[in-house]
């Protein structure tokens, strides 16, 4: 009996312990758990090629670099003679052609050139300009006969004044797209000579003397007429008269004129074969294909350099610069220092050169600032990804 009450006072103590700490987690508020911020993942700095391998990819960005400087010779060459031969670069062509040295003095045909115009003095075209001028002296002296007492230096102001050159530059532009389009649509007719005879009738009175009515007018078509100095023209086109010229005459009637008709047309074959080669290697086409070449060199430079922009936009930049100053120099050199080149190269040479360059200078010195450019951006992003680096 008496043992019982002391076991209950006994075991009573010990359910207050068990209870006591239960009671006591649940009054006191929980701790806030802290959240884990995720630690960003350092960079792997990253590995350096071998000395071998850094000297393989060397030499294979070095070959690299050649070929696309072979490629962009090509291409810019095949651009500057897409220039020149343009409709814009025919019209700066002959208006340069046409402005050579008169009685009047000096003429200085102003050469666009991107960012302003330099003029001067072009000796050597004196020459050129008058294959042209001889051309409409002829033309008028024909037309007019011993009515006419012009001189060439009259003829020269005549056609610097008047829309001859115009007709001469939309025909030589006429010529051209008709060779890059395998046409032949390009024709001189007798009623736009006497157009552009009608055109400049206050010219041609002010300058010759002669009084152009309707009977001069008439006069001119008659004699354009009986002459049939234009008929080959009209009815071959510019460009058939020029393949047939270049392949020969034939004339079966005459002895020997069936086997001169034979290789007239074996020649004629052989010129428009040649011809064909010359319109496929300089076609826009062609261009596209070269550009595209250039890209993927490009490309494949990025990855030979260990994907490095500042390297890729270097070599680049370093290969446009050579290929600019290539013809930058040139183009240069006729335009500022003509009578050099003259003095070096002949009176006629350097004319043509003046004429070419002049109209494709745009060209030439834009590919000269593309590679610098290229250079100066290299040299950018080779600093902004070293200060990145440094603060990373």
């Amino acid at each position: 009996m008496r043992d019982t009450p002391e076991v209950a006072v006994n075991e009573a103590p010990e359910a207050v312990q068990n209870e006591a700490p239960e009671v006591a987690a649940e009054g006191l508020p929980e701790e806030p758990k802290q959240e884990q911020i995720p630690q960003p993942k350092a960079k792997k700095a990253k590995k350096r090629r071998s000395a071998p391998v850094r000297i393989l990819m060397g030499l294979i960005a070095f070959i690299l670099c050649i070929v696309m400087f072979a490629v962009s010779v090509a291409g810019v060459l095949i651009l500057n003679v897409r220039t020149a031969v343009s409709r814009d670069g025919i019209h700066k062509i002959v208006n340069q052609l046409v402005s050579g040295k008169s009685a009047a003095g000096p003429v200085r045909p102003a050469l666009a050139m991107g960012a302003g115009a330099y003029q001067q003095d072009y000796p050597a075209e004196e020459d050129m300009g008058g294959m042209l001028v001889d051309w409409v002296y002829d033309v008028l002296k024909e037309s007019f006969g011993e009515e006419m007492t012009a001189t060439r230096e009259q003829v020269q102001t005549f056609v610097a004044e008047s829309t001859v050159k115009d007709l001469v530059a939309d025909k030589v532009a006429g010529l051209v797209e008709d060779f890059y389009a395998g046409t032949s649509q390009t024709t001189i007719t007798k009623d736009e000579i006497t157009q552009m005879i009608q055109e400049n009738k206050e010219l041609i009175e002010s300058q010759f003397g002669v009084v152009i009515n309707q009977e001069a007018l008439d006069a001119v078509d008659t004699m354009l007429k009986e002459s049939e100095i234009l008929e080959p023209l009209e009815e071959q086109g510019l460009l058939g008269y020029i393949e047939q010229s270049m392949a020969g005459g034939e004339n079966p009637d005459e002895e020997g004129g069936a086997q001169d008709s034979v290789d007239a047309e074996a020649s004629l074959a052989e010129v428009k074969q040649v011809m064909e080669i010359v319109r496929t290697v300089t076609s826009y086409e062609a261009v596209a294909v070269l550009v595209g070449a250039f890209v993927l060199l490009m490309v494949l430079l990025f990855f030979v350099t260990g994907c490095s922009f500042p390297a890729t936009l270097a070599d680049t930049g370093v290969v446009l610069l050579l290929v600019g100053l290539i013809y930058g120099l040139p183009t240069a050199a006729c335009l500022f220092a003509p009578d050099v080149v003259s003095g070096l190269l002949g009176q006629q040479t350097a004319g043509i050169l003046n004429l070419i360059f002049g109209a494709v200078a745009g060209l030439n010195f834009t590919v000269l600032g593309l590679g610098f450019a290229l250079i100066v951006a290299a040299i950018v992003v080779k600093i902004v990804l070293s200060v990145k680096a440094k603060k990373a």
